[in-house]
């Protein structure tokens, strides 16, 4: 379309720069419901200013990203002829209300002339195609065709509540894009585990290492709720607590994050809401000032989320040192091949010392058993699942190969079934803000329990009360034996002060 067909007067220059398009032809609803014309605030600036042809969007809350993504797109279509674009989201009636309270509202307020010059010829709940062979659709998975523009929404949700979807995504809809074309995933954080955050894990890395990237590579984008600019309130009567303050001296020292009064209001003020509302980890996830912070919190769906966020507000994730003290190894003997192992030390005070962690993957018992070897501890107990005693195909159960291998018979505990998983579950999460985990050595393991969800009920929209079975199964299966058994464990002694000296304070309270 020639702008100069729609009025003589027009700048040709003005007309061809999207930019310019996009601040002076669109129009939207504002939060307060208000229509306005669209104007690019800071943080979109930002996004355009560092474009790239994949980009990858960890965010704060409330920036208006996908506004102006979506304004993109239909921008795209109306002025590139031919161009097919799609809005991948969560669910279908989500997927339609976009459509509707976004691209069509956007469209339909368009001047007469561009919807003159390019009119809708099929107008559907899910589908709008333009008389210039252009058209945008909505749905929560793309795959056949090729596309110039795709836009997934809130990916991290996805992932969290359909992660079979979210592989289809990157696998099905992903190739579909051209690669001149433009692919836009963006989200708030939701858990360290899911294809979000491994495509924002590699997005990082690229851009960390200062990689050149090819076209196909996504650009890592962060954008921290103190960089909106209307993230600020007069600080008058707004009480800022010592957990507060303190957080805010963490910024600045950790992070070079400078805050001022404004901004410390707002904050105060945003989480006291979230607070008592009980969300009392969710600023950091929907809030987030720095992009590790986003997945640091417990997220809906995760079975052990509390007692992990306890353990970390706790610092009881930090160095933790062996006592000269045997060493117990908690297992689980995963039915699709993976063993996961916990090492263990009863500490003083009822304490527990989780020091280390070993998983693998279609191995014998013997090379499990020569891995707890090579650790070098001092060891103890060999706590078992209750299966161990059962006999495989050759007539032997892991019990009796352990005795074999040398494991003595008198160290080796079978955990007697649990009724129920719930009970299991709830065991272990009181066990858990018991304990201390050393964070390198344990990292791996830390990582499943946090990454340990329940199934997602589809039909019924809710979690389910059964846990999903996926990387994390293992670690946390064995991680629920401890659970069930450290009542059958030898309680933990008195650590010598001269141990105590050599660790210091930092490796663990005593």
């Amino acid at each position: 379309m020639e702008p100069e067909a729609l009025d003589p007067r027009l700048n040709l220059a003005q007309w061809s720069d999207p930019l310019w398009r996009l601040n002076n032809l669109y129009w939207i609803k504002d939060e307060n419901g208000r229509e306005v014309k669209f104007q690019l605030n800071r943080s979109q600036r930002r996004l355009m200013a560092r474009l790239w042809r994949r980009n990858i969007i960890l965010k704060s809350r409330q920036q208006g990203f996908s506004t102006l993504i979506q304004i993109m797109m239909l921008d795209m279509c109306i002025f590139t002829p031919n161009t097919n674009a799609g809005i991948i989201l969560q669910t279908m009636p989500d997927a339609i209300k976009l459509f509707r309270e976004k691209i069509k509202f956007a469209y339909n307020r368009l001047p007469q002339a561009i919807r003159d010059a390019v009119p809708v010829v099929t107008d559907s709940k899910t589908e709008l195609v333009l008389a210039n062979g252009s058209s945008l659709q909505v749905a929560t998975s793309l795959r056949s065709g090729t596309y110039q523009f795709v836009h997934v929404s809130e990916m991290g949700k996805i992932a969290r509540k359909f992660p079979d979807r979210a592989v289809e995504i990157v696998t099905g809809t992903f190739p579909t894009v051209h690669k001149e074309g433009f692919l836009f995933v963006e989200s708030t954080a939701e858990g360290k585990d899911g294809v979000f955050f491994k495509l924002v894990g590699d997005a990082r890395k690229l851009l960390e290492r200062g990689t050149k990237l090819t076209a196909l590579d996504f650009r890592f984008h962060f954008f921290a709720w103190h960089e909106d600019d209307r993230n600020r309130m007069d600080p008058e009567g707004v009480e800022i607590t010592a957990e507060n303050k303190a957080y805010f001296k963490k910024l600045y020292t950790d992070h070079g994050i400078v805050l001022d009064a404004q901004q410390r209001a707002w904050y105060a003020k945003t989480k006291a809401t979230l607070d008592t509302a009980g969300k009392e980890d969710a600023m950091k996830r929907e809030h987030p000032s720095f992009p590790d912070e986003a997945f640091e919190v417990a997220v809906e769906g995760q079975i052990f989320g509390r007692a992990m966020q306890f353990l970390r507000a706790n610092n009881r994730i930090t160095q933790v040192a062996p006592l000269p003290e045997p060493v117990n190894t908690i297992w689980d003997l995963g039915h699709n091949d993976i063993n996961a192992i916990w090492f263990h030390q009863s500490a003083p005070g009822g304490d527990h010392r989780l020091l280390d962690y070993e998983e693998g993957f279609a191995h014998g018992l013997e090379h499990y058993v020569t891995e707890v070897r090579k650790r070098g501890y001092l060891l103890g107990k060999w706590v078992l699942p209750h299966d161990a005693e059962y006999k495989n195909v050759v007539g032997k159960s892991p019990k009796e190969r352990l005795i074999e291998l040398g494991v003595p018979a008198g160290d080796i505990i079978i955990v007697p079934r649990c009724q129920t998983k719930i009970g299991s579950i709830e065991q272990t999460r009181k066990m858990l803000r018991r304990c201390w985990f050393d964070a390198e050595r344990c990292a791996k393991g830390i990582t499943h329990l946090d990454n340990y969800v329940w199934k997602w009920d589809k039909a019924n929209g809710c979690w389910m009360q059964e846990p999903l079975h996926n990387d994390a199964s293992n670690a946390s299966d064995a991680m629920q034996q401890f659970g069930m058994a450290w009542e059958l464990l030898p309680a933990g002694g008195h650590t010598p002060a001269s141990s105590q000296r050599r660790r210091g304070r930092s490796a663990m309270a005593a």
